[in-house]
């Protein structure tokens, strides 16, 4: 899968991850599928530099383009689209699909909970305070990175 570097370190893969044809995961599923692929969850962190580097929406697809010249959506060289695929609940009730985004962050809350990135065609939300977490046994959107140092080892061979 190629990935997309947008602020020098990781590197961001270009479409989300998806397992079967499921494109909303539990976290608990997410983290041992990314140990299988070498790859990862973003950290919170990572969601707050990816928000900072500016996005716009996209209606026609319905999703926010990130990175450095969002503005130019599908011509962009630096930038990533996050589609707005919404969330399943615990049920499997689907909600907010073409509206928000939820994607999981590489860290827990707690047993229970995780952080995340959460954004709409209004507000980009990287959730990193400690009020704000949403229950693992939800399924959102997965797109996972790597660290560009161990990329660019595994290219040496």
């Amino acid at each position: 899968m190629k990935q997309i570097e947008l602020n020098n370190n990781p590197l961001w893969q270009e479409e989300n991850l998806i397992i079967g044809d499921e494109n909303l995961l539990e976290w608990d599923v997410v983290i041992d599928a990314c140990k299988d692929n070498d790859v990862r969850l973003p950290l919170p962190n990572e969601y707050v530099d990816l928000a900072a580097l500016g996005s716009t929406w996209d209606k026609e697809k319905k999703g926010r383009w990130f990175g450095t010249d969002h503005y130019l959506k599908d011509n962009s060289k630096g930038s990533i689209f996050l589609p707005a695929d919404g969330f399943r609940d615990a049920d499997g009730t689907l909600y907010y699909a073409g509206e928000f985004g939820y994607y999981w962050s590489a860290s827990p809350y707690d047993r229970l909970n995780a952080y995340s990135l959460i954004f709409s065609r209004t507000h980009v939300s990287p959730h990193i305070k400690q009020n704000e977490y949403t229950l693992r046994k939800q399924k959102f959107s997965v797109r996972t990175v790597i660290q560009k140092q161990r990329h660019e080892q595994n290219n040496l061979f």
